[in-house]
């Protein structure tokens, strides 16, 4: 009977061990399982900061290209025409995206002397620059301006062309200024209005 009663009381302890060991091993699973999900979450966030610092950056870094190229233009390449209180930027090229924002240069005529050809939209865009250039007459100024210089011309020709004749953007032995703009609701013709310079 005495061994019967050691036996039974260490197989209580062993249970009570055992139960106790279990508990620890719970809480210690448990305890660092938090810190892990602590861990991942601090992770996901600093992630998710730095993609919005990247994202902020980026935004930032187009604004600011933009802000310096108006603010260049502005400065040394424009084009203004009182009479229809037009005052432009210009950029090199005539794609829609330039378009979108200012005046476009045809990249195969001069920039300055020789005859000049700009191009913009005149109706259903945000921006439409020569939406009044029909309105003009023969001698009416254009004012032209690169890189701190200004020409300025009188209208000589207001005329209707095929959109696909480009002989008004050929080079001249004078200087002129030609703007081709397109004309309503004729996708194959385009208004052109050339000027020459006025001189003396």
């Amino acid at each position: 009977m005495y061994t019967n009663r050691c036996i039974n009381m260490l197989s209580f302890i062993i249970t009570i061990s055992i139960f106790f060991a279990m508990q620890y091993c719970i809480n210690f699973v448990q305890y660092y399982t938090q810190d892990l999900n602590v861990g991942i979450i601090e992770i996901e966030e600093d992630n998710s900061n730095i993609s919005d610092s990247i994202d902020e950056n980026i935004y930032v870094d187009e604004k600011l290209e933009e802000q310096v190229q108006v603010q260049e233009n502005t400065d040394y390449w424009k084009v203004e025409i009182p009479k229809i209180n037009l005052i432009a930027n210009i950029n090199e090229g005539t794609t829609s995206n330039i378009l979108a924002k200012s005046v476009g240069h045809f990249e195969e005529t001069p920039r300055f002397e020789g005859n000049i050809g700009l191009a913009a939209h005149n109706r259903g865009y945000k921006m439409n620059f020569f939406e009044n250039i029909k309105n003009l007459d023969i001698g009416d100024k254009i004012i032209y301006t690169y890189e701190g210089t200004t020409i300025q011309y009188e209208v000589e020709k207001l005329v209707i062309i095929k959109e696909t004749d480009w002989s008004y953007l050929e080079p001249t032995n004078d200087n002129r200024v030609t703007l081709i703009t397109c004309v309503k609701d004729s996708p194959e013709y385009r208004l052109c209005v050339q000027g020459k310079e006025i001189t003396g």
